[in-house]
């Protein structure tokens, strides 16, 4: 009884997750109802993702070796050859 009960919150609040993701306010120069472009939407994630990753770069060991690997693949795989 209790399963069905979570399951049937979960089913709830997952379709109106998806309503939510779906619906469109923007007009067509790209500014919804209470006139913020959709760029400035953009540059503020974005800008708060570089924040995110800057403070987990400098705060944890483990993951700056995971990104300087993942920037030595990147530049031996094709995309910086130089000759090598």
């Amino acid at each position: 009884m209790i399963y069905q009960s979570i399951f049937l919150i979960i089913f709830y609040y997952r379709n109106s997750y998806l309503n939510i993701l779906v619906k469109s306010e923007f007009d067509k120069s790209g500014i919804d109802p209470i006139g913020i472009h959709w760029g400035q939407y953009l540059a503020l994630t974005l800008s708060s993702l570089l924040i995110l990753f800057i403070s987990i770069y400098k705060t944890f060991p483990n993951f700056k070796s995971f990104i300087l690997e993942i920037i030595w693949f990147l530049n031996c795989s094709g995309f910086n050859c130089n000759g090598a």
